[in-house]
């Protein structure tokens, strides 16, 4: 039986990596070409990284709230409606971007695999969801990250749960898991994404929103303090009063 050549990746990978998964305590071989065994390397593309929990959405609903209640209060602020429409005017930039390239895409000029499923996500993202709702559930990751980082192994976990969310709000199908004849979804599945798909749909969000629930997050520590602050006042109150 002739010997199965080894290809010059996984050559590489295995002088690095050796023969096993790179997660500590598993004991099964790595796949082909791979760092983790099937099962970790289907939660690389699930997660983010294999070590990742989930982030669903009602772990997401603290963080929410606090955004939600910050544009509440500042609802009548002229900043508040002057950053919305800054905001407004880089969609409208964004919605150009993902029709440019992926009429370049079908005209045989752009792209990888991985960014156009990523420009396919965001079209499906500016078809279906209001700017307001992205940038509520975008303001809400970065104040959820600012407030327990340690939920995220790293950044590019981090990137992968926002992604997976905005997947979830844009109501994306794959047209590649989609029944030609009946143009219904073959099966009900759990999306895998590519690092270019996910990197693809973070930085040209990036572009949009920026830190700007990193700022929310700030004003929202500062109210969280004076609330704390005046609570101290008339806890001391009560004690004086007889």
């Amino acid at each position: 039986m002739a010997q199965q050549v080894m290809s010059q990746r996984e050559s590489k990978m295995s002088q690095v990596y050796g023969r096993g998964c790179q997660i500590a305590g598993c004991s099964q071989l790595r796949k082909s070409g791979k760092k983790y065994c099937n099962k970790h390397e289907h939660g690389f593309h699930l997660k983010g990284d294999p070590l990742q929990v989930s982030i669903k959405i009602s772990s997401l609903q603290r963080s929410t709230q606090e955004i939600q209640e910050l544009f509440e209060s500042n609802k009548s602020n002229p900043s508040l409606g002057d950053l919305k429409l800054a905001l407004g005017e880089r969609w409208v930039h964004l919605g150009k971007a993902v029709d440019k390239y992926l009429q370049q895409y079908e005209s045989g000029i752009a792209g990888s695999k991985g960014q156009r499923k990523g420009y396919q996500v965001l079209l499906s993202l500016l078809k279906n969801a209001p700017m307001d709702e992205v940038l509520l559930l975008w303001s809400s990751f970065q104040r959820f990250e600012d407030d327990m980082p340690s939920m995220f192994v790293n950044q590019r976990s981090y990137k992968h749960q926002l992604v997976k969310h905005i997947r979830r709000i844009s109501h994306f199908i794959d047209p590649a898991l989609i029944n030609k004849r009946t143009g219904k979804p073959i099966v009900k599945y759990v999306p895998e994404m590519s690092v270019p798909e996910v990197n693809t749909v973070y930085e040209l969000l990036n572009q949009v929103f920026g830190v700007t629930g990193y700022q929310f997050s700030k004003a929202i520590s500062k109210r969280v303090d004076a609330k704390e602050e005046l609570d101290k006042r008339v806890r001391a109150a009560l004690v004086g009063i007889t």
